[in-house]
């Protein structure tokens, strides 16, 4: 697999793949960080109040507290998000991007894995990040194997060293 081509793909995604890709993630493992927040805020209203039994108001402030924080978490993918053509490659070290002027590396020691959900293959980072890559990026079922092959060739490659 050492020598095989490297896959260049350019694509754009939209807003509502990414949003479905989001509602995914939340049923899979987001939820539990959302409900972390929420535990985290009323306990910080418990300890910070001064007083016991707590009052609607000091409910009120904490519930307010975890609904900003776990709507910015879900708003903040959709802020961040970037319409432009994407360059995707990949090859025996890992994955290049580029969006426009922008552009990063990602080995693939930092890929968590690689899914294949509903005609998007997700490349998932450790750090809860993705590529989604749409098949309107492949000019063909038989170029998408091959590309989702060899992707999932050199990520188990560098898992197994």
């Amino acid at each position: 697999m050492d020598n095989a081509p490297e896959v260049t793909l350019t694509y754009s995604t939209t807003r509502r793949e990414l949003a479905t890709w989001y509602w995914r993630m939340w049923k899979k493992k987001l939820w539990k960080f959302h409900a972390a927040f929420l535990v985290t805020s009323i306990a910080v209203v418990v300890l910070t109040a001064g007083h016991w039994p707590l009052s609607v108001m000091d409910i009120i402030r904490g519930l307010g507290v975890a609904v900003a924080v776990i709507a910015s978490l879900i708003l903040f993918p959709q802020i961040m998000f970037k319409p432009e053509v994407r360059t995707l490659s990949f090859d025996q070290n890992g994955l290049l991007t580029k969006i426009g002027k922008k552009s990063g590396s990602v080995s693939w020691r930092e890929i968590e894995s690689i899914t294949d959900s509903e005609g998007t293959i997700v490349i998932s980072r450790r750090n809860l990040n993705a590529f989604l890559v749409p098949q309107r990026a492949f000019q063909s079922d038989q170029e998408r194997a091959n590309a989702l092959s060899a992707i999932r060739a050199w990520m188990d490659l560098t898992r197994k060293q």
